[in-house]
């Protein structure tokens, strides 16, 4: 059962949204990734005695048949840690929540918040960036690539700068081979 204290403005309980492609999860060491046969996540998403996942088709409606498969898989009583952190043991009372922050055009220079919250513990597992920008006379369409993340302390008196652009947060290098 979904718990009370889940919802808050801004986030999106029990939904994925998906392209329909085909995913399956691997059993390797990646979390995520793409293959020649679609997209996979193999999160271990941590749940008390049952989950509801619900998946929704956002694409255009064509009048064709769309097909697409999931396989969920679940145990447990299972020991969880932070992934990528196997040191980092999990609480059995840990949930996975997703977050999202509705698309709007943005002005140059405008502070775009990536996660706010006033917990007193947790972590931030994943960070997704859907963004385009329009070229112009002197700058091609890559304007995000600048983007400088940073973090505030909870007084928000005090922030770090964890990169100096977007291509740096994400460990790509040379604007994600845009030959920049």
């Amino acid at each position: 059962p979904q718990e009370p204290d889940t919802e808050r403005a801004g986030e999106r309980n029990n939904l994925t949204t998906m392209t329909p492609v085909s995913a399956h999860g691997n059993l390797g060491q990646d979390f995520s990734g793409a293959g020649g046969s679609g997209l996979f996540n193999a999160y271990l998403i941590p749940f008390g005695s049952n989950v509801r996942v619900t998946l929704e088709f956002t694409g255009p409606s064509t009048g064709h048949l769309v097909i697409f498969w999931v396989v969920l898989r679940g145990r447990t009583k299972a020991a969880l840690h932070l992934p990528g952190t196997p040191s980092v043991s999990l609480p059995a009372s840990a949930r996975l929540r997703s977050y999202y922050t509705p698309e709007r055009p943005l002005q140059p220079l405008e502070t775009v918040p990536l996660y706010n919250s006033s917990a007193a513990n947790g972590a931030v597992l994943l960070v997704t960036l859907s963004v385009t920008s329009a070229p112009t006379d002197t700058y091609p369409p890559y304007h995000y690539l600048e983007g400088c993340m940073r973090a505030y302390t909870p007084s928000g008196e005090r922030r770090f700068r964890i990169s100096s652009g977007t291509e740096d947060y994400f460990l790509g290098t040379f604007y994600f081979n845009r030959g920049q």
